[in-house]
């Protein structure tokens, strides 16, 4: 890898960083940047997942894309199937 290569990825931000911009910004965008149990609901993990299936989209290497985008994709079935079941 060459120096100028190097730099540059380092010079930019992860996506642990950007994706904690965007739950922040969601946050404050709706209002409830204050709620200490945000995160903890399951429409809140819906939101989560959500990001972190789309940011899996920015993975360069193929299988590892798949492997995390499958398994936050079942797990959003999973998810969305409690909220069903404490609305009934």
């Amino acid at each position: 890898m060459s120096h100028e290569k190097a730099k540059s990825i380092v010079a930019a931000p992860s996506y642990s960083l950007i994706l904690q911009w965007i739950l922040n910004g969601e946050l404050w965008r709706l209002g409830i940047g204050e709620d200490p149990n945000w995160g903890q609901r399951h429409l809140d993990q819906m939101v989560i997942k959500a990001a972190i299936y789309e940011l899996a989209n920015k993975i360069a290497d193929q299988a590892v894309k798949k492997q995390i985008q499958t398994n936050i994709a079942h797990d959003l079935v999973n998810t969305a199937q409690r909220i069903v079941k404490e609305i009934d």
